[in-house]
């Protein structure tokens, strides 16, 4: 009884903070329209497809080995070192998607955390994920860059529910019932991975995980470069109450140009060979 109050304590509390900030710069960035086609796309419905936008996957990545799986979680996950010539830099510094993002989020729209990922179809691990949720901090940006061509293991989205401002901002709140579901089943895409393709979304909206299929015992996998987007502002308050949001275990080789990056440069320390990109590792720079 004691261990259910303090867990029903803790979520108002969480929820009456998230959703006092989230308000705070959330609204102030409402839909306007823009001269950009896809910018509106992407604010209207929360979810952006680039079409064959990375040239060359194979050619810039390789092939990636040593996976680590970190206890029961279903995804695999690789710490890698950005450089000048990686698909990651040339992300941080395309103009376009840099200026959807400062569309999306604002001016200070900055780089969070970067992940590459593989995930297997029909592993013996589960994720909460593969529930409908959004993720609890407001809006948000995600870009996936895929590395592969994958039918089975995917993303499911709702359109335009990326314009919600939910009224529970804790864990356990996020998971969405189906009841509320069914209310706007009628918007749901399915972003199917395809190998240099790049989809943009808004984890402010409904959207899982699929990564399992029942009905065919396939041998396929999923393997791409997740990288997360929020307000600095925003984020700096919100990272005071919860660690999932804002910068934080990125690596930098030493011979990055910044000058084109949206990132918080007083989140870089400088290492040996190298700068950590991370909230909890402050230096000037």
């Amino acid at each position: 009884m004691i261990k259910y109050l303090k867990s029903y304590l803790y979520d108002k509390y969480q929820t009456f903070k998230f959703k006092k900030i989230i308000n705070k710069y959330d609204k102030n960035n409402n839909f306007v329209s823009v001269q950009n086609d896809e910018i509106n796309k992407l604010k209207k419905n929360g979810f952006l497809i680039l079409e064959d936008y990375i040239k060359d996957i194979d050619n810039d990545i390789g092939n990636i080995k040593n996976w680590k799986q970190f206890g029961k979680s279903l995804k695999k996950i690789k710490n890698v070192l950005i450089t000048r010539n990686s698909i990651v830099y040339k992300i941080l510094t395309d103009e376009k998607i840099n200026n959807i993002i400062k569309n999306y989020l604002g001016s200070d729209g900055v780089l969070d955390y970067v992940e590459f990922q593989k995930i297997e179809i029909n592993s013996s691990y589960k994720s909460i994920s593969e529930n409908w949720h959004y993720d609890n901090v407001g809006k948000r940006i995600k870009i996936f860059i895929y590395l592969n061509n994958c039918e089975k293991i995917f993303t499911k989205y709702l359109a335009e529910t990326n314009q919600i401002f939910h009224e529970d901002y804790s864990i356990k709140g996020s998971r969405i019932k189906k009841k509320l579901i069914k209310r706007f089943i009628d918007k749901e895409v399915s972003l199917i991975p395809k190998k240099g393709n790049i989809s943009i979304i808004d984890t402010n909206g409904y959207h899982r995980g699929v990564f399992s299929d029942k009905i065919n015992s396939v041998n396929e996998k999923r393997e791409m470069i997740v990288l997360e987007f929020s307000s600095k502002n925003k984020s700096s308050e919100l990272s005071k109450i919860s660690n999932d949001i804002g910068p934080r275990f990125v690596f930098f080789d030493k011979d990055i140009d910044f000058s084109k990056m949206l990132i918080n440069k007083h989140f870089l320390t400088e290492f040996q060979n190298f700068y950590y990109y991370d909230q909890n590792y402050v230096n000037s720079f």
